[in-house]
């Protein structure tokens, strides 16, 4: 701080020396064997206490200084006693005297583990497959036994999550508990998940993912997730602070479980960390674990040297906190490689020191290269990511699984579970690269399991579906060998089945395989169960098993919808076929049927079978006219159809001018309908605005695009004024001719603008104002013109931008409505040469919604670009945009950045700029001022270049690095940054 300025704000965290001893806290409650449920408020409540009591001294000083401006914002912690700060100087000169406060530490920077590689890894074309890191591992043996980790909630903290992608929007836990209680977003307030970079998405696929068509990429694929965005979105030590306070207890009720994650899987770190061994993390992972959630970390991707582990992870409280996850080559190992470690893992030993295990870093190894999982510009896409970022989600996934089978464990147990039935890779034992060796997720329920075995053959099956309503309603399964003892939960509650709550026990006692429910199934409805089984010795808890029963018996969906437009009033006539069968092929008679516009806007309901709905007033735009029908009688349950519907196409065309209308001359003014594949079935005029003082002396026609012209009125209104809000209609019951100046209101033209149905819409449409008499004046000052057609243009686009941002090109499109939109290709042009293909966007098919698109064309090299889109239908046809022009400049001074990343680890990127071509030398210095390297000795051309620095065979350490160029012009630039290696 010393080199800060007085007025300037300065971000920290203030650390309370009164801290709760959470280790012995975790000590004592693994020795009264507390409850999850037990454990979590006890730890939840002193935490909370304990910062209550003693922050509010500090709290009311930064709120006083805060008036005076001295603070700009803090914030407090009760997971560790801690304040965040952002301050001026002055603040922290005068803390460092209170002796309420043991450290002061800056609230820096933190970083991603950011992947190695990058490889398209689109939907396989066997759907219902599995990614081979989940077999590896043998996840799959555990679904076989029907755990798939039901009941159980992972966390991603990382840089968000896409939450629509189809392998892991069903499994957000947004979807059944407030938005509050799944997304976490420190420093951007969001309320819905998204994502930054993709590799959140990536990570939480790899914990739970599973597609609709049964591509599963998860490790617990029905499990849910939460997450947390705190990378890339005001990376610092704070927020995550604030993401593991918050995962403790997302529904703000410490007496709660079911809103808390088994396992949270991290793959950031913090290079700059003072006190990593003994400092804040240890204290804020410690209280996180003794409330009995597992944190998983990426181990870093630093290797292959010693001691690479990135910070915080080296911490070692015990044998798996915190622990971190080596990867390995999955590949390589299923073809017989005992030494299949990724050459980019970071390596042990701890530098936290410690002896035997304790100092052996990483804890555990997964597949962590090449793997599949949900990634990429759209819903459906997939990629291939190297790095233990990959790795540490197996894990994460792993603990889930066991979570749901053994619900009554920590964490804690259950990572010690995994760590101690890792397979030995490599040499013999326990080592700096594997850690114990891959975890195998299997050999871990074994180790935790006891008892008889494992209950068996599900009647229903597990997850079946569209299951009978029977009058008695039987479950049945087999017990396994031994077996004298039987409890049997069943519940609509998946988390009463999941925890073992007490409410969900139908039946317990001696042996039995079957249970009757006393009551009928409903329709629809989801159905959670579990045998645990005992031999009178030990017992087995099962597996959570379901089966939903047959949907209601809801009629089919109306057929023969259509919709069209008809009066003055923009009236809307929808008809239908009222259906006369349900969805099981049973006769019914419907109830009644609503009409919904665009999908929610309920437009009014008819009654019995009738089959026509007729409203007016409907605003001009695309707009789709669905129809549900309802039962409301059939087994006392009231269903609906899901809606089918029409698309009806009304384009307004508003003009706001300041035309002259002059005396015996024409006042022209035209509207550019652009080329759509689409004839006209009405039109409709509006005179906004006209002031004339004699309206008898006005003659006004529209002129469609292929000469056709329409008397709207000649000569009416005598000797009064204006035309305002003139609407011109065919269906308006009142002639124009026995209409009134000033003109207002809705009337029928001289002559029927009907004579321009059919025609093309494309081209100009001429409203003229024709002054016939001398001695008056007036002005156009509007009008609007309404063209309703037969054909519904398949995309609207409602805007294209360009714009160029150093070496990339950012474009962004809108459209205003879609109608079956496969995407859009997005094509280049350089110079004046041929457009090529770049990239491909996703459509959204058919939308009444405004939607927005976003491309990056990166690292382009000078000069002028052309961009083009090609919207793609579904059947094929395409439509190309307009074209948009950008430069992408060269750089008008000397320049070089830092390096990135910073601090590294085997190697970092330099970017420099030159204005002209140059003579350039970059070269790499140690701490005493010895060259060590030269990068860049070479001629090179104006625009923006990126060296690499390759610092394998260097020493860890600070190194300078300078540069030194001497332009065509004469002009000559030198620069040095410093950059520290740390290995």
């Amino acid at each position: 701080m010393q080199n800060r300025g007085t007025d300037e704000y300065i971000k920290a965290i203030i650390f309370l020396k009164d801290q709760v001893d959470i280790e012995a806290l975790d000590a004592k409650l693994y020795a009264s064997k507390a409850t999850p449920q037990e454990r979590a408020f006890i730890v939840i409540t002193t935490l909370q206490e304990k910062a209550n009591s003693t922050q509010k001294n500090l709290l009311a000083y930064f709120e006083q200084k805060k008036s005076e401006r001295a603070v700009f914002s803090f914030q407090n912690f009760w997971v560790i006693n801690a304040i965040a700060i952002q301050a001026k100087k002055s603040v922290f000169e005068e803390l460092i005297k209170s002796s309420d406060i043991s450290a002061m530490d800056l609230d820096v920077e933190t970083y991603l583990d950011a992947p190695k590689a990058l490889r398209s890894g689109d939907e396989p074309e066997g759907k219902e497959s599995v990614e081979p890191g989940l077999r590896i591992i043998n996840a799959h043996l555990l679904w076989q036994m029907g755990i798939t980790g039901n009941g159980v909630i992972v966390m991603g903290e990382d840089t968000g999550v896409r939450h629509t992608h189809v392998a892991i929007a069903a499994r957000w836990r947004g979807n059944f508990a407030p938005a509050n209680q799944a997304w976490f977003d420190p420093a951007g307030g969001t309320t819905t998940p998204s994502d930054c970079d993709g590799h959140g998405t990536h990570t939480v696929g790899t914990m739970v993912g599973r597609s609709a068509a049964g591509d599963t990429v998860g490790v617990a694929p029905d499990a849910q997730w939460i997450a947390a965005k705190t990378i890339c979105s005001g990376n610092s030590v704070s927020n995550h602070i604030a993401a593991f306070q918050w995962a403790m207890n997302p529904d703000g009720n410490a007496g709660t479980i079911t809103d808390m994650p088994a396992a949270i899987n991290n793959s950031w770190y913090e290079p700059s960390t003072v006190n990593e061994c003994n400092g804040e993390f240890r204290n804020l992972f410690n209280a996180v674990e003794a409330a009995g959630i597992a944190i998983v970390f990426s181990a870093g991707n630093s290797g292959p040297n010693a001691s690479t582990i990135t910070m915080p992870k080296n911490i070692n409280t015990d044998e798996v906190n915190v622990l971190a996850v080596g990867a390995i080559d999955g590949a390589q190992w299923l073809n017989g490689s005992s030494n299949p470690i990724a050459s980019f893992s970071s390596r042990g030993p701890s530098t936290c020191g410690g002896t035997g295990s304790l100092l052996i870093k990483p804890e555990v190894s997964a597949p962590g290269v090449n793997v599949r999982s949900s990634y990429g510009s759209g819903d459906n896409s997939y990629s291939n990511l190297d790095g233990t970022s990959m790795a540490a989600p197996h894990v994460a996934g792993a603990v889930a699984l066991l979570k749901s089978a053994f619900p009554s464990l920590t964490g804690h147990q259950i990572k010690m579970a995994l760590y101690e039935t890792a397979r030995d890779l490599g040499a013999a034992g326990e080592d700096n690269n594997y850690g114990r060796g891959l975890i195998d997720v299997y050999a871990a329920y074994n180790l935790l399991a006891s008892g008889p075995g494992y209950p068996s053959n599900p009647v229903p099956e597990n997850g079946a579906t569209n299951v009978p309503l029977t009058a008695s309603p039987t479950v049945s399964w087999l017990n396994p060998e031994g077996t004298t003892k039987a409890t049997l939960y069943f519940s609509t509650d998946m988390n009463a089945v999941a925890t073992m709550n007490g409410s969900a026990v139908v039946k317990t006692g001696s042996l039995f395989n079957n249970y009757q429910s006393p009551a009928p199934l409903t329709f629809g409805t989801t159905y959670y169960w579990r045998v645990n089984v005992s031999d009178g010795t030990d017992s087995t808890i099962g597996g959570v098993w379901s089966f939903a029963a047959i949907p209601p018996p809801a009629p089919v969906a109306p057929t023969n919808v259509n919709a069209a437009w008809t009066g003055a009033n923009n009236e809307v006539t929808v008809n239908w076929t009222t259906p006369t069968t349900n969805v099981h092929g049973y006769n019914i008679t419907v109830d009644s049927s609503v009409v919904f516009m665009n999908g929610n806007t309920r437009l009014g309901k008819v009654n019995g079978t009738a089959n026509q709905f007729i409203t007016s007033g409907i605003p001009t735009g695309i707009h789709v006219f669905s129809v549900v029908a309802y039962d409301s009688n059939y087994a006392s349950a009231p269903t609906s159809t899901p809606g089918t519907g029409i698309g009806i196409f009304a384009n307004q065309y508003k003009r706001s001018v300041n035309k002259p209308i002059v005396s015996l001359q024409n006042t022209l003014d035209t509207v550019f309908v652009p080329a759509m594949e689409a004839e006209v079935v009405k039109v409709i005029v509006q005179l906004d605005t006209i002031i004339h003082t004699w309206d008898g002396d006005l003659d006004i026609y529209l002129r469609a695009p292929d000469g056709t012209e329409v008397e709207l009125t000649t000569d009416n209104g005598s000797s009064g004024d204006n035309y305002i809000g003139t609407i011109f209609d065919d269906d308006a019951p009142t002639s124009i001719t026995t209409g009134t100046a000033p003109f207002t209101g809705t009337f029928k033209p001289e002559q029927p603008l009907s004579n321009l149905i059919g025609k093309q819409t494309a081209g100009s449409w001429v409203l003229r104002v024709y002054d016939d008499a001398s001695g008056d004046n007036g002005t156009l000052y509007g009008w609007t013109l309404t063209l309703i057609t037969s054909g519904v243009i398949p995309v609207e686009m409602s805007a294209f931008n360009v714009s160029a941002n150093g070496k990339d090109v950012n474009l962004s499109w809108s459209t205003a409505t879609e109608t079956n939109n496969l995407g859009f290709d997005v094509e280049r042009s350089a110079g004046n040469g041929s457009f090529e293909k770049i990239g491909f966007v996703k459509g959204n098919g058919t939308t009444t919604e405004s939607k927005t698109y976003t491309y990056n064309d990166a690292n382009l090299a000078a000069g002028k670009y052309t961009y083009r889109l090609k919207q793609i239908d579904l059947n094929g046809e395409a439509t190309y945009s307009n074209e948009v022009e950008v430069s992408v400049d060269l750089p008008t001074e000397y320049g070089m950045s830092q390096n990135y990343p910073n601090p590294f680890n085997p190697s970092t990127i330099i970017n420099f700029a030159l204005p002209v071509e140059s003579k350039v030398t970059i070269k790499v210095f140690d701490a005493i001022g010895q060259e060590v390297a030269t990068i860049v000795n070479s001629s090179l051309p104006a625009g923006n270049h990126t060296a690499n620095f390759e610092a394998s065979k260097y020493n860890s350490g600070l190194y300078v690095y300078s540069i030194n160029a001497e332009g065509v012009d004469g002009k000559k630039f030198s620069k040095t940054m410093k950059m520290m290696l740390l290995k």
